[in-house]
Parts: structure tokens; C-alpha cells; sequence
């Protein structure tokens, strides 16, 4: 699935280190379904909302995620 994909670049990218596995696959799989489901609205959504909610979508990861 592509959490396991997520899982794997995060890890891969060192986002992960000092993780252990069981919570590593579930902060990507957080981070992937969150993320996929502000894409599927910032689309939907009229321009300038987008640019808005794609903005708030990379604070949110880059906070999560400590990048």
C-alpha cells in the first residue's frame, strides 16, 4: 500500500530515526491518509482556497513529521 511506501522513504530520509518500526508504519500511514485526504479537498476546492489548504497541508507534515 502506499502508507508502506511512505513508511519506507521516511525511513529511508532518516525522518524515522530513533523510531521504532510499529510506530515508524503508523506515523506514515497518519501522515499518507492525511494528507491524501486535504489533496482530494484542496482539489475540489476554487483556487485560491487550494493554494491555501496546500500550504497549511505542508505546515501541518513538516510539524508532524519534524522536518
Amino acid at each position: 500500500a502506499m502508507a508502506d511506501r511512505v513508511h519506507t522513504l521516511l525511513r529511508e530520509a532518516g525522518v524515522l530515526d530513533g523510531v521504532d518500526d510499529e510506530r515508524g508504519a503508523a506515523v506514515a500511514r497518519v501522515a499518507f491518509a492525511s494528507a491524501d485526504a486535504v489533496l482530494h479537498d484542496a482539489f475540489a476546492a476554487p483556487e485560491p482556497e487550494r493554494a491555501v489548504l496546500l500550504a497549511e497541508l505542508e505546515r501541518a507534515l513538516r510539524a508532524s513529521l519534524g522536518t
